[in-house]
């Protein structure tokens, strides 16, 4: 598409999909668990110094939220009043975790320990989605 043409609405958008013989794709909602307060179903818990605010600037982070189908909005790190699987980063947490992520700089730096990941987000995906 020519950047100096202008954006298509989304109704045209849709048509011209349609009229290309491409199956148009919806986007998923990012909170499985729609219901709760402001979207949120997952509790993380961060290494003392880290903020929510500072991941959401981080490619790694996006991404694994994204694996989960999940969007930074859906995280908290304040204990609710109900149980949500918790997500605990470089063993910040003694609690037991739904899901124990080591730090995000030896995901980057080690193969094994980001293979060794994603069984444990499909998991963790499926848990967020049965619970819904």
């Amino acid at each position: 598409m020519s950047r100096l043409a202008a954006p298509a609405a989304a109704a045209e958008q849709l048509r011209l999909v349609r009229a290309l013989g491409l199956k148009p794709l919806r986007r998923r909602p990012m909170g499985p668990m729609a219901d709760l307060p402001g979207g949120v179903c997952l509790q993380v818990a961060l290494p003392a110094g880290q903020t929510l605010d500072a991941l959401a600037a981080d490619r790694l982070w996006l991404q694994l939220l994204a694996a989960l189908g999940l969007g930074p909005a859906a995280l908290t790190t304040a204990r609710v009043g109900i149980t949500l699987p918790l997500l605990a980063l470089d063993a910040a947490d003694a609690r037991p975790a739904a899901l124990q992520l080591p730090s995000l700089d030896r995901l980057r730096s080690d193969a094994a320990a980001r293979r060794a990941l994603w069984p444990a987000l499909r998991r963790l995906r499926r848990q967020l989605g049965a619970s819904a």
